[in-house]
């Protein structure tokens, strides 16, 4: 047996290299040499760069689409027969108050649970995320799932109206308690004067 018969029973079990396969099948290897060259350049424009455009343009007009919708639910003002008064105040308070709290104590809890140092950050953002009032993107929500839109506009516009009060209220509580040591596990307490500059 000669050595090229050796060899070519051989080629099915070895890797062929780049350079083999170039001499053995070169008109298989067109795209490979493209692949290859290192001069390769994508053109400025794509085939379906329009396409794309229009979308994320639609995605970036989300947010504004949110609050004209929002804004023009609110401007109506608000419709007690749809939702009481008593019941949209204590749902206010339940969402900016006991929400916040609950969440503090969450934070407290699970804090202690985490191994390792406690990056005081994360829990904050937690907090401060649960003091907030409702969202805008709910009315779409409700609009979308065809439930009762002046209640939601009611209690949304009962939000905004005791939200200066209620934020001011939960954020000084939530800075004086991530000041507080031992809140946070194995963690000491930030200084954000420190941190901001005050």
């Amino acid at each position: 047996m000669t050595r090229e018969t050796a060899l070519r029973r051989e080629a099915p079990k070895r890797l062929c290299s780049f350079e083999a396969l170039r001499r053995e099948a070169p008109e298989r290897l067109w795209s490979f040499e493209a692949l290859r060259r290192e001069d390769w350049t994508l053109p400025d424009k794509r085939a379906l760069d329009w396409a794309y455009n229009a979308i994320r343009t639609l995605g970036q007009a989300a947010v504004p689409v949110n609050l004209l919708m929002l804004g023009s639910n609110l401007s109506k003002g608000a419709d007690f027969r749809a939702l009481p008064v008593g019941m949209a105040i204590g749902l206010t308070l339940t969402k900016m108050l006991l929400q916040p709290a609950v969440v503090a104590f969450f934070v407290f809890c699970v804090s202690r649970l985490m191994p390792g140092p406690v990056q005081t950050g994360k829990w904050l953002v937690a907090i401060v995320v649960s003091l907030t009032p409702t969202a805008n993107n709910i009315m779409v929500q409700v609009e979308v799932g065809g439930q009762d839109k002046a209640a939601m506009t009611t209690l949304i516009f009962i939000q905004y109206l005791m939200s200066p009060i209620l934020l001011t209220i939960s954020l000084t509580a939530t800075s004086a308690l991530m000041q507080v040591d031992g809140f946070l596990g194995h963690a000491a307490s930030p200084d954000f004067h420190a941190q901001f500059g005050i």
